[in-house]
C-alpha cells in the first residue's frame, strides 16, 4: 500500500508498506497535512494498492472556515 500528496510520481510518496492478508496497520503523522482546495484539485492525497478493493481507510481531520 502506497499514500501520495500530491499525484503518484516517487517524490511525492508518503508512505510504502507491505502489509500480510488481514493485516491492520494504523499510521499517525506527528504534523498536519493541509489540503487546499480539493473541488479544484489543488491538494489530494491518493493511494495505490495492489487489491485496492481489499484496502479500507479512515481519514480524521478538521475544516478550517473563513
Amino acid at each position: 500500500m502506497e499514500i501520495y500528496f500530491d499525484g503518484t510520481a516517487e517524490a511525492n510518496r508518503l508512505l510504502k508498506v507491505t502489509l500480510a492478508e488481514n493485516e491492520t496497520f494504523e499510521w499517525s503523522l506527528g504534523h498536519m497535512i493541509v489540503l487546499l482546495d480539493s473541488v479544484s484539485g489543488e491538494d489530494s492525497l491518493q493511494g495505490k494498492a495492489d487489491n485496492p478493493t481489499e484496502v479500507t481507510y479512515h481519514i480524521f481531520g478538521a475544516e478550517e472556515t473563513e
